[in-house]
């Protein structure tokens, strides 16, 4: 059985350790190292709901952050083989291990 205390945690930790993701004209992005798992509930749910694109870029805005995303929009000819790249380390973060945790 896994318990959860809800009374004694503080802000997420996953929320200030970050690292490098991409740099658009000299200007760093980062990513959470690790991910909550409520972000991949929620992700998860948004699929159901409204697809998977909706689900993905749902993943991204909690990952990189609506300042990160908003960069990567205002990119005139952004390649789609770096925006893949970068969906997919989002994708992993928010989504990766979720079926594999508890397993024993």
């Amino acid at each position: 059985m896994f318990k959860i205390d809800t009374q004694h945690t503080t802000a997420p930790e996953w929320r200030s350790k970050r690292e490098p993701l991409f740099e658009i004209d000299g200007k760093e992005y980062t990513v959470p190292v690790e991910v909550g798992a409520e972000i991949g509930l929620r992700a998860a749910k948004i699929v159901e709901e409204r697809g998977q694109i909706a689900g993905e870029l749902y993943a991204i805005e909690q990952t990189i952050g609506m300042e990160a995303y908003e960069a990567l929009c205002a990119v005139e000819g952004l390649p789609k083989k770096v925006l893949s790249g970068i969906m997919s380390v989002c994708r992993e973060k928010v989504f990766g291990g979720m079926d594999e945790e508890g397993k024993g």
